[in-house]
């Protein structure tokens, strides 16, 4: 069952306090994906509506949880050269998305190329949902 909130509160570039808590069932170390929506998309056959494509900004891990909020923080992960220069959101995105030069490209007809929108940074107000992480 994923659990959803918003970003309420920005501490610092590592950390945000989301709009949900015990009350809505979130736990401690509990992983929460950042996104934006973006477009609706429907299915090619039947025209149903298949939702909007969540456009991830970042992950963050609860830290702590109190009734109706809870603090939750970036990952801790070893910086290298080419990410201490970067900011928070910017090295969000370019771990969760994976970028095109390391894809192999489709033969694509242009006429269907809708590109997803730009991710913004991560603000107050950003949409937040649970994640679950496969174990190995």
């Amino acid at each position: 069952m994923n659990i959803c909130g918003k970003v309420a509160h920005i501490v610092d570039e590592t950390r945000v306090i989301l709009n949900i808590g015990e009350k809505q069932g979130v736990k401690l170390n509990q992983i929460f994906l950042i996104y934006q929506e973006g477009d609706e998309v429907f299915d090619p056959d039947t025209k149903e509506s298949l939702g909007k494509v969540e456009l991830p900004k970042g992950r963050v891990v609860v830290e702590h949880v109190q009734e109706k909020m809870a603090i939750a923080a970036t990952e801790k992960k070893a910086q290298d050269e080419t990410s201490r220069n970067k900011i928070l959101s910017e090295l969000m995105v370019d771990a969760s998305i994976p970028r095109d030069a390391e894809r192999e490209k489709l033969p694509i007809d242009p006429y269907h190329l809708k590109p997803l929108p730009q991710v913004t940074l991560v603000k107050v107000g950003d949409r937040v949902r649970s994640i679950d992480i496969p174990e190995d």
